[in-house]
């Protein structure tokens, strides 16, 4: 059996390096148009939160658990009841995880805000740790690299 070709790009590990610090020193230049994609972002993680919050759909599951015990004490059929609650606590359980997962987004879009502000005069070295901290992946294609950071900023190197 013949073996597939590999017709991937290879790249050099200090390549990739130097066009990671390239894609942060482009953040710093573009500091207006990045902010206001973050700010955009932020936007979309807010306006991504219901009106409903879990307290008010535990406040909610109180009030039917006891029309529950009230309807079964006068011996009244109550399924419809018990399917609410069910759904509720689906609901609550949904945003809850949502929840956990808006305010993670919001720590990430924070965090490179944060660093755009404090660096933007400094002339920046490869740093494996802002590495981990900052960015979610790289594609790497035939012409250009795309580091895509945690916080849903795209910057388009060698295009």
């Amino acid at each position: 059996m013949k073996k597939k070709e590999c017709n991937g790009r290879t790249l050099k590990e200090e390549d990739l390096k130097s066009a990671f610090v390239e894609a942060l020193h482009k953040l710093q230049d573009g500091k207006t148009d990045y902010l206001e994609i973050l700010q955009k972002n932020i936007e979309s993680v807010i306006s991504g939160e219901n009106e409903d919050s879990p307290e008010d759909i535990e406040s909610r599951l109180k009030d039917l658990q006891q029309d529950i015990i009230d309807k079964a004490t006068r011996h009244e059929d109550y399924s419809v009841l018990a399917d609410e609650i069910f759904r509720l606590k689906e609901k609550k359980e949904k945003l809850m995880v949502d929840g956990a997962s808006r305010n993670q987004k919001m720590e990430h879009v924070n965090e490179l805000r944060d660093f755009i502000s404090k660096h933007s005069h400094e002339k920046l070295v490869f740093d494996e740790t802002l590495v981990n901290h900052l960015l979610e992946k790289v594609t790497v294609s035939k012409d250009y690299m795309e580091f895509e950071f945690k916080s849903g900023v795209i910057v388009v190197i060698g295009k």
